[in-house]
């Protein structure tokens, strides 16, 4: 068993390394001036002394207790230099990094996004949603407080990238520069859940839904107006404690292939964890297995910031060219899986979205209201009343070969609850093709949550879809609650459909059939 350590040297002894660091930088900088040397030369004399005087350690704990890092507070910063080190798996292409932080020297505020699960969204934080995410953007303000910085954390509990390729429009904003991204703990559970293909870590990856959602939305924000740095953040399961469980590895192929940073929990803290250092056990920094606590939430943050930190050192030493301006004008380079485009179009209708839609086809019965809580829906309570919703069904992205007629899943979100609830049908009016589906709002748990039903249904631009209630009840009554509607972007052989692989899975929404008690469909 590995035996207990410190990590980094004893504040002593860094107290000492850092008062002679900044007598001996002084006084070289003066005799190093006159050579042509300059500042880096006498900088790197000291790093020289510094590390005689630290036992070879240089930074790590200078940064832990706050003696090395622009704007990070000594009382907060949990990670080493090393650690740091580790944890920036990937530096990327850095022209969209150093074009914000110019951006940010000139005093100029910036736009921050996040997307992710429950992880994102601070499950397991205290206080809740006390994540790495507002600590960046607090970390933002305090740094170059001279802008008017703004933030969304868009992150959703249980979603996967699968989701949020489809439905990002409504969790960042259009005008961001910053967006942090964070997957890979959800999109290994899909993968090994739904068996997309023999584990977290696979061979066919074109073949792979998990893979091609998260190329699209990757897609999707870097073709965003400002053309914002994308970080991959990378979160890790400790709860397996396999090196391998994550689905760090096949995102890592993404984002390295578009000059993504990726920024690595696994490496910054891994070989801490198994080499037994102090403050590095899973309890430490670990919330539930699956979920960071204060201290692993602290840990992102350090890594986020301390890469941030390390471009502006950078850009004081080569600043921003015309050239790189001139890059970030370029189109991206094609997909990596062929035909695997992101969609330019809004495709997942919610709140006033869909309010709007539902309002500009004909309806009997159905009202748009909120039942509380800010929870609206088109509603109705009697048999026949009936809503229609028109929207575009074609796809950007495919799996069907040339000849093959391919279909669309359109997705909806309606209440599901214990009382009070009926049933309804969904079919194609115009345009578009479907089979009529049958879904139960009602179910014998104690429980109201939104649940999903899904349509598989041809392209087509002007795809004319009708819900209507049925006489058919299991509860006794006859409410329909609508919250939404979700068009898939990438389209499906149907027969593969018909053989029983469902298209949608990958979305990590809770799925609910509800056909029971419900008229047999002819096919």
């Amino acid at each position: 068993m590995a035996t207990k350590q410190n990590s980094g040297a004893e504040p002593r002894d860094n107290v000492l390394a850092a008062v002679v660091a900044v007598a001996l930088f002084i006084g070289l900088l003066a005799t190093f001036a006159g050579s042509g040397v300059g500042y880096r030369g006498a900088w790197s004399e000291v790093t020289h002394i510094q590390r005689r005087l630290t036992g070879g350690k240089v930074g790590g704990s200078a940064f832990k207790h706050g003696g090395g890092r622009r704007g990070v507070p000594p009382a907060t910063a949990v990670i080493s230099d090393d650690m740091l080190r580790r944890g920036i798996a990937s530096r990327g292409n850095e022209v969209r990094a150093r074009r914000l932080i110019q951006q940010l020297l000139d005093g100029k505020g910036a736009s921050v996004a996040v997307v992710g699960g429950s992880i994102s969204e601070g499950h397991v934080a205290q206080p809740f949603n006390r994540s790495y995410a507002p600590l960046v953007s607090e970390w933002l303000r305090k740094t170059y407080p001279n802008g008017n910085h703004t933030f969304r954390n868009g992150a959703i509990a249980g979603s996967g990238s699968g989701y949020m390729s489809l439905c990002v429009g409504n969790h960042v904003p259009e005008d961001a520069d910053l967006v942090l991204v964070e997957y890979d703990v959800n999109d290994a559970l899909v993968a090994v859940q739904y068996g997309s293909s023999s584990g977290p870590t696979f061979v066919h990856l074109k073949d792979d839904w998990v893979f091609r959602a998260y190329e699209r939305l990757v897609r999707r924000l870097l073709n965003l107006p400002k053309k914002p740095l994308v970080i991959h953040v990378a979160t890790f399961p400790y709860a397996f404690q396999r090196f391998w469980f994550t689905q760090e590895d096949n995102h890592a192929i993404i984002s390295s292939m578009y000059g993504m940073p990726r920024l690595s929990l696994r490496l910054a803290t891994y070989e801490s964890w198994k080499r037994d250092i102090v403050g590095w056990g899973l309890d430490d920094f670990m919330g539930d297995g699956l979920h960071p606590n204060n201290k692993g939430h602290q840990a992102l943050t350090d890594l986020v910031t301390g890469y941030l930190a390390s471009v502006e050192e950078g850009l004081a030493e080569r600043p921003l060219t015309v050239e790189e301006g001139e890059y970030l004008q370029e189109p991206l380079l094609p997909p990596l899986i062929e035909g695997n485009l992101e969609h330019t179009v809004q495709n997942c209708l919610e709140s006033d979205q869909f309010r709007e839609v539902g309002e500009q086809g004909s309806k009997s019965g159905f009202v748009w209201k909120e039942e509380g809580k800010g929870k609206w829906g088109f509603i109705a309570t009697e048999v026949d009343a009936f809503i229609r919703f028109t929207v575009d069904t074609t796809a950007v992205a495919t799996t069907a070969n040339s000849g093959q007629i391919a279909a669309v899943v359109v997705m909806f979100t309606f209440l599901a609850s214990y009382e009070h609830m009926g049933q309804a049908i969904i079919s194609c009016v115009s345009g578009c093709v479907c089979h009529p589906t049958v879904f139960n709002g009602h179910w014998d748990q104690h429980s109201s949550q939104l649940s999903r039903h899904d349509l598989v249904t041809t392209e087509h631009a002007q795809c004319e879809l009708e819900v209507r209630v049925l006489p058919q009840t299991t509860s006794g009554e006859h409410k329909v609650k609508l919250a939404g509607l979700i068009v898939s972007d990438e389209t499906w052989v149907p027969t593969a459909v018909h053989q029983g692989i469902d298209p949608t899975r990958f979305m990590n929404y809770k799925r609910h059939n509800g056909s029971d008690g419900g008229p047999d469909i002819p096919a």
